[in-house]
């Protein structure tokens, strides 16, 4: 997933700073209310117990992640995954 971000999007991630995933899309429509992405984003850090790189995506759709950044800060990110 890090190589990805960095290839992608240009996000590059130091060490530290880790990549939860939400294993099942999100919806079938591209807008999410603050709601939603509040709600899934409790439904990752309820889930972040487990190891970050065992979450596997097996199906193309919307999805969220959550990445966690120095000094106990988190931003939302949402993706399509197109193709595989």
């Amino acid at each position: 997933m890090r190589k990805k971000l960095s290839k992608q999007l240009g996000i590059d991630l130091e060490p530290h700073e880790k990549v939860f995933l939400h294993p099942d899309p999100v919806s079938s429509h591209a807008d999410l209310t603050d709601k939603d992405v509040l709600e899934i984003m409790e439904k990752i850090d309820s889930s972040s117990d487990a190891d970050p790189s065992k979450i596997q995506i097996r199906q193309l759709g919307e999805f969220m992640a959550k990445i966690s950044l120095k000094g106990g800060h988190s931003v939302p990110l949402k993706f399509e995954v197109r193709k595989r």
